[in-house]
């Protein structure tokens, strides 16, 4: 038996090894998939039961050691492997990761915003998503949409976030991240005469 430094990630714990596969990043373990979506709300069931992790879910825990990522051809990725590949699927990766992180770290539940047209769908802390029927307060209470300090808006992009976050009862906010990599939130609203 080989040392500690010889150990492969298909030797160490099975139950923290994640494949990645392009846009997704899956997790096996049944027991580790319903820890991790069960009470951090990560990811989604796709083939019970292995979970379906987002890029931005996989290096959230990958900083965490909650995991460890592996590519399709079994070789270990360190979180800089991991944001090279993310580069290369997910424009402004490193930009979306930076709001990411920082809503995940003050405690607040985010869920791609893809289908609103947005980066994510942030949900109130506290709040589990689940499918099927749902209270109001279970409902995402925010859109977000990732920026650097540079962006310049046109005022039709701006006008369809709005309306596109006023329409489906939500607010818009849009996570700047300046040059230090810190974030700060604009609230968008609509206002009416």
């Amino acid at each position: 038996m080989g040392t500690s430094a010889d150990k492969s990630v298909q030797d160490g714990p099975a139950d923290l090894t994640a494949v990645v596969h392009g846009a997704t990043v899956t997790v096996r373990d049944a027991a580790l998939s319903e820890e991790l979506h069960g009470k951090g709300s990560f990811g989604w069931f796709q083939d019970s039961p292995s979970l379906v992790l987002s890029l931005s879910e996989a290096h959230f825990l990958l900083e965490r050691e909650r995991i460890e990522v592996v590519d399709e051809k079994g070789e270990k990725l360190d979180i800089d492997g991991l944001v090279r590949h993310a580069s290369t699927v997910e424009e402004d990766f490193f930009l979306r990761y930076r709001v990411y992180r920082d809503l995940r770290v003050r405690g607040y539940v985010v869920k791609s915003g893809l289908k609103y047209g947005t980066h994510f769908r942030v949900y109130e802390r506290g709040i589990r998503p689940r499918k099927g029927r749902r209270s109001v307060q279970e409902h995402a209470k925010f859109l977000v949409h990732a920026t650097s300090e540079s962006y310049q808006c046109s005022v039709p992009e701006l006008t369809r976030l709005v309306r596109l976050a006023h329409s489906v009862k939500k607010r818009i906010w849009m996570g700047v991240v300046d040059s230090e990599g810190d974030v700060t939130y604009l609230q968008v609203i609509r206002v009416t005469p």
